[in-house]
């Protein structure tokens, strides 16, 4: 029986949940068509009562460049499952499933006539970045056959060293990957890298207050449409790398936050962790109290390239934790100015 072409499972980069520790079943879920692919509704979301929209402020604007229009035989799709958070051209009428891998990832299979385009969270494009920018682009060093190389996504088509055909494409917290077992043909292979060219992060829309619930675990601050806070550990094997108290994360594509203890100085927050290269932390007096933002560039086989950006706010009985998966270039100043103003949100349990 032939096998459909489906994407390797894993990851361009070392993320925050990693294959270690013990695989779980993983969870059919139903095919999603329409508008919009949305997440399966969690402990989390059914406990959400919808509180007013007047109890929650105002967000600053969060800065997306313009959308082209689709091509012919093409529409964007926004697609929200737990982890997963993107805007993407799929095929007119394709399927888009919300479902898991065999570890028990979230994972986001697009139907390309007939093939499967998956996609997943990824927690940061690191030294990629650099070889994708090179002239010519390469993929770690491989040659590639086609690429695309933007300040929104980079995706490319290439060969392994064994010579297996390979489509990949990143954006800020998400990936796309196809990995063929047989042959396809060469009109499909266009329509997959459209799929993989386009992969964006989605706006974020309007903040609502966290529930109780959702502020059990570590605390919360408000949540903006289309994000997903955990209502509990993952089961799938990263979770062994989250030892103790629970504490619960909220995902919006390039943006991950959580209660977390404050560095007890900013001195502590200038100290370099492996691969880091430079540090550099800024205080800011803000109206909510102190904030520290501080932004890393890693190192690796002579290249260096942004590392995470993560912003710490002491507020509300707790402390907001907000990191920015690395991408190409460093957040904007707008980004950093968003996710304060989402910590100046945050309120422990």
């Amino acid at each position: 029986m032939k096998r459909k072409p489906i994407l390797a499972l894993g990851s361009l980069v070392l993320g925050f949940a990693c294959t270690l520790g013990f695989a779980c079943t993983p969870t059919p879920v139903p095919e999603q068509r329409g508008e919009e692919a949305r997440a399966l509704p969690t402990a989390s979301s059914l406990s959400s009562a919808a509180p007013s929209p007047d109890d929650a402020p105002v967000p600053p604007p969060w800065p997306t460049a313009p959308e082209a229009a689709p091509p012919p035989g093409f529409v964007w799709r926004t697609v929200h499952h737990e982890t997963i958070h993107a805007r993407v051209l799929v095929p007119d009428g394709a399927k888009v499933e919300s479902t898991r891998d065999s570890y028990g990832y979230p994972r986001v299979d697009v139907d390309v006539d007939g093939s499967t385009v998956l996609l997943q969270f990824d927690s940061g494009i690191g030294r990629l970045g650099n070889t994708m920018a090179s002239t010519p682009p390469t993929v770690y060093g491989l040659p590639t056959e086609k690429a695309h190389v933007g300040p929104e996504n980079v995706s490319a088509r290439y060969r392994t060293k064994p010579g297996d055909l390979r489509i990949i494409g990143s954006a800020p917290g998400v990936k796309c990957t196809f990995e063929p077992f047989r042959d396809v043909p060469e009109a499909t292979l266009d329509r997959v890298f459209t799929v993989c060219a386009s992969l964006r992060a989605p706006a974020l829309g309007a903040w609502r207050r966290a529930t109780p619930e959702e502020r059990a675990n570590g605390g919360m601050t408000d949540i903006p449409a289309g994000g997903w806070a955990e209502s509990a550990l993952p089961s799938h094997p990263g979770s062994v790398l989250r030892p103790g108290k629970h504490i619960a994360r909220l995902y919006l594509g390039g943006l991950v936050v959580s209660g977390a203890l404050c560095p007890p100085s900013i001195e502590r927050l200038r100290e370099r962790d492996v691969n880091e290269a430079d540090v550099v932390v800024e205080e800011r007096k803000m109206a909510g109290g102190d904030v520290w933002v501080r932004r890393a560039t890693e190192v690796s086989e002579g290249d260096r390239y942004p590392g995470a950006t993560t912003v710490f706010a002491p507020r509300g009985g707790g402390c907001c934790r907000a990191n920015f998966v690395p991408w190409t270039t460093p957040p904007s100043a707008a980004q950093v100015d968003y996710a304060i103003a989402l910590c100046d949100t945050f309120r422990a349990q």
